[in-house]
């Protein structure tokens, strides 16, 4: 006795497991190859992050690592805090240091003020002094208050130079002026040891230094300082034509009313350059 049936019985049953088959298969790989994928870096970065936050690291390195190495600093910042902290994946200081250096080089003032904790505290890089307040610099210029208020402690406790109380009081002054309340209680602290000299020099040196931040931060962020250009060419602008165009509507009325023979040629000789 034959084993398998007929021949046609199995074309009768096969053509409908196939198809069944064939459109099982074409609906999870259409939901594999359509699977939407964020069109902006901002929300793949904000995917790593939630990535990160259930657990699923290797697709949150796998992402961020995509986007660090076209360049987007925010995962590069990303990258070196999971090899800094070890959260997400084995701690690396040596990938630490190179994805945070890369974003900091780039300007991102997070990668810097985080070298600058780094070299400051020795705890994930060997500490160097110079290098600490090379990077705090970096971020305190665009001020930073973190990155301020730590070069304040810098100069106070006299790391990697001699102490200098009346550049400590500098730094807590402008770090207070950007909102560190702890720099506000540090600046009160050495306050009580400087003369009255050196409160006023220490207050000219924080003005300077204030004035700087204004300046880098006005540089680095080329749209508010097109814009600020333009707001204040607005005005300049504007003003002329106002005030042309009122002494244009005198011009006329005394040219009619022939009031005094002195005021007209006057009139007319500032409307001509204006035209």
């Amino acid at each position: 006795m034959n084993a398998f049936p007929d021949n046609s019985n199995w074309r009768k049953l096969g053509l409908p497991v196939l198809l069944i088959v064939v459109v099982i298969f074409g609906y999870y790989a259409g939901a594999f190859f359509s699977a939407p994928t964020p069109a902006t870096p901002a929300q793949q970065d904000a995917l790593a992050e939630k990535a990160l936050a259930i657990g699923d690291n290797s697709f949150a390195i796998s992402l961020l690592n995509k986007l660090a190495t076209s360049g987007n600093t925010l995962a590069e910042y990303q990258l070196g805090q999971i090899y800094r902290t070890g959260n997400g994946a084995p701690q690396n200081a040596k990938l630490a240091t190179s994805w945070l250096t890369k974003a900091a080089d780039a300007g991102n003032v997070d990668a810097e003020l985080q070298l600058g904790q780094m070299y400051l505290n020795g705890k994930v890089v060997v500490q160097d002094f110079t290098k600490a307040r090379s990077w705090l610099s970096k971020a305190a210029d665009m001020g930073n208050s973190t990155a301020l208020r730590l070069l304040g402690d810098m100069d106070a406790e006299g790391l990697g130079q001699t102490a200098n109380p009346v550049s400590a009081y500098a730094w807590y002054e402008v770090a207070a002026l950007h909102g560190d309340a702890y720099a506000r209680i540090k600046r009160n602290k050495i306050l009580k040891t400087l003369t009255p000299a050196q409160q006023l020099q220490g207050e000219a040196d924080a003005k300077t230094r204030e004035g700087a931040i204004s300046a880098a931060s006005s540089t680095s962020t080329p749209a508010t300082s097109t814009t600020s250009t333009s707001t204040t060419s607005t005005p300049a602008t504007s003003t002329p034509a106002t005030s042309t165009s009122t002494t244009t509507t005198p011009t006329t009325s005394t040219s009619t009313t022939t009031t005094s023979t002195t005021t007209t040629p006057a009139t007319t000789n500032q409307t001509k350059p204006s035209n």
